[in-house]
Parts: C-alpha cells; structure tokens; sequence
C-alpha cells in the first residue's frame, strides 16, 4: 500500500501504529459490526464504543436515505484509503507541513 501512496507526510502521534508505515491495515468496508481490510480480512469492530457497535455499520433503519447512504464519512482515528491522498496534499507549503 506505501508503495501507491506516500505516506512520509502522515504523522500518527500518540497511537500505537508504530509499525503502520510498514505494514498498514487500510480499512475498505463496514458492514454489520465488522470491517474489512484490503487484504479481505474481516476484523470486529470494537473501536465504535458501546453506543455504536452493538447498532453496527450500515444498519438499513439508520441509512434510508439515500443521502445517508452516500455520504463519504472517515473516522480520524482510522485509516482509509482517503487519509494518504489528503496527507501529502499540503506539502506544497513546504517541508515543515504535516497532517495530523
């Protein structure tokens, strides 16, 4: 995956992901209670909290409407193939720039 997106200017501070850069788990669905990676694993949602996860990810009741449905939402806390994109967009100011 670092090979298709530069990832040098995607600063993770105060998490975990040491080894993200790495190795990274990019996140392609949510379905149910589940996500699924770009490697086609299925991992249990636990990062939604107890007032979400139990509802899970595209429940028909919550998502009618279409507009809902449609809607291009992603999570600070994990990553998607949208982070890498919008991360290296502001190093046109200079080499100082980071996103967070």
């Amino acid at each position: 995956m670092s090979d298709h997106f530069p990832l040098d200017a995607y600063w993770m501070p105060y998490t975990g992901n040491r080894q993200f850069k790495r190795d990274p788990r990019i996140i392609v669905e949510a379905k149910d209670v589940w996500f699924t990676d770009d490697r086609g694993r299925r991992i249990l949602d636990g990062h939604s909290g107890l007032w979400t996860s139990g509802l899970g990810h595209g429940h028909p009741e919550v998502s009618k409407p279409s507009l809902i449905r449609s809607i291009s939402w992603i999570s600070p806390r994990l990553f998607s193939l949208v982070i890498p994109q919008l991360s290296d967009w502001p190093i046109s100011c200079g080499s100082s720039c980071r996103v967070i």
